[in-house]
């Protein structure tokens, strides 16, 4: 509704989300281009809803108290190192633990692409040309261009596709640290800019044995 009434819209999500609305939109005739913006993070993969949920359930049957907040990407200091691939836990009592890849079992099938959807594999928008306006994604081996900064405490990359992910970054330029760099490292620094991402060989293994075990 706020694109029909000529509102402008910021969509962020996925970039088989974003397509999907652009998809949707265009079916119920709907002109989008001067009133949709897109955002898209660089994507490798999302894990089991299934399994993130059994994870959570047992995790409160363990700690004997319920999560009432789950976050990925934590940015603060763990076994004094910055790790933004750690997570914070949040319980309903008040107390909270920060979990990494080396100790969380959910965590630790992630990164390892051990539980991602079968369509991850196929992923058709894991290539250089962009479904979305604006992609972002961790600045990995950024410390090879500014040695300065360190990826794990976590550096955005930004790759606009259009004008109007252009001006969308030009407008929020005072408020952010950006630094320009070269556009071929951009699209060269990681390899799902190139191919999908490769399932863990393991992956219909570990199914089976979960409809059996937890």
């Amino acid at each position: 509704s706020n694109i029909k009434n000529r509102r402008v819209v910021l969509f962020s999500g996925l970039p088989c989300q974003c397509a999907a609305v652009k998809a949707y939109l265009k079916t119920c005739g709907i002109n989008f281009e001067d009133y949709l913006i897109t955002m898209s993070i660089l994507c490798h993969g999302v894990p089991s809803q299934k399994i993130f949920d059994g994870y959570i359930a047992e995790l409160e049957e363990i700690e004997h108290k319920k999560v009432c907040k789950y976050s990925f990407r934590y940015k603060g200091l763990v076994k004094g190192l910055y790790n933004s691939r750690s997570a914070l836990i949040e319980f309903c009592d008040g107390s909270s633990k920060v979990v990494d890849l080396n100790d969380d079992p959910f965590l630790k099938g992630y990164y390892k692409r051990l539980f991602y959807r079968p369509s991850c594999g196929e992923c058709i928008f894991a290539q250089q040309d962009r479904v979305a306006d604006i992609t972002l994604s961790d600045a990995w081996k950024i410390e090879q261009v500014y040695p300065e900064y360190n990826p794990l405490r976590g550096v955005s990359l930004i790759m606009t596709a259009t004008e109007k992910g252009d001006d969308v970054i030009d407008g929020i330029a005072d408020f952010v640290e950006i630094k320009p760099i070269d556009s071929d490292w951009a699209l060269n620094s990681q390899a799902i800019m190139r191919t999908p991402t490769v399932l863990h060989d393991n992956r219909d293994k570990f199914f089976k044995i979960y409809k059996k075990e937890t």
